[in-house]
């Protein structure tokens, strides 16, 4: 898979969304927002979140491989497409975002997660953390 190719649906229909595109809050390529999924890392930095804890440092100051918080061991291809698969962070868990092109990472119930209250849960690295 070619790195930087971000691979979605349009009106039914499979897309390829350049990175020359993405981050265009006025431009709507993909169903699901996939496409407008940025985040700025710090004041020099701006940056689509699949480019984020992937091992290239793709902000000057480096800011987008310093913010990953908690990355799973488990691993998948990012839809935003890199060479080989990589850890997903934490806070990508079932947070309505298909990031993985297989899915798994909205897959309910194979996550561990530890319960807050009483319907109140946080999705964690591995069930040791809950205590």
């Amino acid at each position: 898979p070619e790195r930087g190719v971000l691979e979605c649906r349009h009106g039914g229909y499979p897309v390829t969304v350049s990175r020359a595109v993405l981050c265009l809050e006025t431009v709507e390529l993909c169903e699901d927002g996939l496409e407008r999924e940025c985040r700025r890392t710090s004041l020099s930095c701006y940056l689509h979140k699949h480019l984020m804890c992937d091992g290239v440092e793709d902000c000057e100051d480096g800011s987008d491989e310093q913010q990953c918080g908690d990355v799973l061991q488990e691993t998948c291809y990012r839809r935003y497409r890199h060479e080989t698969k990589l850890g997903i962070p934490i806070s990508w868990i079932k947070d309505g975002i298909k990031d993985c092109v297989s899915g798994v990472d909205e897959t309910a119930d194979i996550w561990p997660t530890c319960r807050l209250s009483a319907d109140s849960t946080r999705q964690v690295v591995d069930n040791s953390t809950c205590a």
